[in-house]
């Protein structure tokens, strides 16, 4: 099952996984393009097809589908407001 950015973060903090920082996460950096996330992601990062999913006037529109922390998966989504990287 995979589970929500919010509780990889929480999850995170728990096992003492470091997932966010101050500029963003991991190789994202709030402010980013989808392409430059893309490109810093190296193919972890994958935009998401079809119908992007809305949160009020954040879209995502990449994600990484899964990523393992402490043997559980998470599906890592990453909002977008006017075309750039939103905290």
């Amino acid at each position: 099952m995979k589970r929500s950015l919010m509780s990889l973060l929480l999850t995170s903090a728990a096992f003492g996984v470091e997932a966010h920082s101050a500029g963003g996460w991991r190789y994202a950096g709030w402010g980013m393009t989808l392409k430059e996330l893309l490109a810093a992601g190296k193919s972890e990062a994958v935009a998401v097809t079809g119908k992007s999913r809305a949160a009020g006037k954040k879209t995502v529109l990449a994600e990484i589908p899964d990523y393992l922390v402490a043997g559980t998966a998470f599906r890592v989504r990453f909002f977008f407001v006017a075309g750039r990287l939103d905290p």
